[in-house]
């Protein structure tokens, strides 16, 4: 499932770049104006690339939350406690020296 779902991610990742990048804003100053994209591919592109946009973002957001929720409760159940503790005490040295302080420097 996981697999699935990074694939999907990605997917949409690389679908929605040139999707956003092909559509006009009305003023012609997108990286490609609207009579080229118009000319390319019809004049009812714009509304095919927004429809295709929406779905892409969509996919996006949704694989994105699943992915999160996913790690999120992969996270809680690998950090959770298992009852099995064990005790651990680390060695501190102790020294008889005093401590000095560093001399500053102006």
């Amino acid at each position: 499932m996981i697999i699935f779902l990074l694939t999907l991610f990605i997917i949409s990742i690389v679908l929605l770049i040139p999707a956003i990048l092909l559509q006009s804003n009305g003023a012609d100053n997108g990286m490609f104006s609207s009579n080229i994209t118009a000319g390319a591919f019809g004049a009812r592109s714009n509304e095919v690339l927004v429809k295709f946009t929406t779905y892409c973002v969509t996919i996006f957001i949704v694989s994105a939350l699943l992915l999160s929720i996913h790690f999120i409760r992969a996270t809680e159940v690998s950090a959770a406690p298992t009852g099995d503790t064990i005790e651990q005490t680390i060695p501190v040295e102790e020294t008889t020296e005093d401590i000095v302080p560093l001399p500053i420097s102006e």
